[in-house]
């Protein structure tokens, strides 16, 4: 036997499946139109009343390091230590650098550095070398004499330059 196919149900008006219906949105009501703001009956005048409010009959006391305006907040101490500018390595050499150019033009100014330059100047051969010396010597002398707070690098170039004079006359 032949399976037969099950009837299909037909869907009539009355037992159509019913779908909810979409329902209209409220429509949107209308402001409310602004209320003016009342106007006060009288205004404010400049002069003060006789009697000071208690807040501005406060006087400014300190009590126990404490600022009476704001009550936990410590009152500025007045004996704080100053702020001590600390200069860079760059402005301290600049000015080791300015105060030793100093010492070396009132140096130069001297007169026995003055016949130690000329005769270091005028020497010939063996003698440049032991004339330069003594010259370097007596200047880098007097520099230390004139400004001995930069005596360190007064010391050092001393040192520098007789090396470099060792170098140029090795005899």
């Amino acid at each position: 036997m032949a399976a037969q196919p099950s009837p299909t149900p037909s869907v009539t008006p009355e037992n159509k499946p019913r779908t909810p219906q979409p329902t209209p949105s409220p429509k949107p009501k209308k402001p409310a139109k602004p209320v003016a703001t009342p106007t006060p009956k009288s205004t404010p005048s400049a002069t003060p009343s006789e009697e000071p409010t208690p807040a501005s009959n406060r006087k400014h006391k300190k009590s126990d390091g404490m600022n009476s305006l704001v009550p936990f907040v410590p009152a500025a101490d007045k004996t704080a230590a100053p702020v001590v500018e600390t200069k860079s390595p760059l402005e301290v050499e600049a000015e080791e650098t300015s105060h030793v150019q100093a010492a070396k033009a009132k140096a130069l100014q001297d007169k026995h550095v003055q016949e130690l330059q000329a005769a270091a100047d005028s020497a010939t051969g063996d003698q440049v070398k032991t004339t330069s010396r003594r010259y370097y010597k007596a200047l880098f002398e007097k520099m230390r004499e004139i400004d001995p707070s930069v005596k360190d690098r007064i010391d050092r170039t001393e040192a520098a330059t007789l090396r470099r004079l060792e170098q140029q006359n090795p005899q």
